[in-house]
């Protein structure tokens, strides 16, 4: 599957993955004792069908998806493309598309990439998922990283449930993945699949 086939829509997910340094890092915390391997490690979300709007250490920022594609191939970093099965409405078009500008410019929230990791680190302790430590990250107000960047959208407009603010990406892609309301539209050619 490739974009060659696929234009991305207002409110499209974007899943990346790579054998980085960091996103092998983020795989490893946010892995929980009996859960699948890690598949997502980064997310954002398509503006439209030219930008994506993702977190990273200098905040929250648009990217033109052409340049995005280039960049993740240079890196060896694989990509997906998420939406929903059946199309949003007009009116939730419009205020998805609200919600995601509203997310550009918020700041890196690097106290909750901290306290995902903690989750992350109790989750393989106890092997139970929690977002105990992350909502301590609410203390710093008007932030974001990728995870909550690309999901508060969903959130504020009810498509994924509240305590999806503090879920790692990863975490996004098993529930979008197995409710059937979403599916995958995209992928780079190298992009993981069930049987790898």
């Amino acid at each position: 599957m490739t974009t060659d086939l696929y234009i991305p829509k207002t409110g499209d997910d974007l899943f990346t993955c790579s054998e980085r340094w960091l996103s092998r890092a983020i795989a490893f915390a946010t892995r929980h004792r009996g859960e699948a391997p890690t598949l997502a490690t980064h997310q954002g979300k398509f503006l439209d069908s030219c930008y994506t709007v993702e977190a990273g250490f200098g905040g929250v920022r648009k990217h033109l998806w052409g340049e995005r594609q280039y960049k993740f191939s240079e890196g060896r970093i694989e990509w997906c493309i998420v939406g929903p099965t059946k199309p949003l409405g007009p009116d939730l078009l419009f205020k998805m598309r609200e919600e995601i500008e509203r997310t550009v410019g918020l700041p890196y929230a690097f106290l909750e990439l901290g306290l995902q990791l903690l989750d992350g680190g109790w989750g393989r302790l106890t092997g139970t998922p929690t977002h105990f430590f992350s909502r301590l990250g609410t203390i710093e107000k008007d932030n974001a990283i990728c995870s909550k960047a690309g999901n508060i959208p969903d959130v504020n407009l009810g498509l994924l449930p509240r305590e999806f603010r503090f879920a790692p990406p990863d975490t996004t892609w098993d529930y979008k993945m197995k409710s059937h309301r979403w599916e995958i539209k995209a992928t780079s050619p190298g992009w993981p699949t069930e049987d790898d």
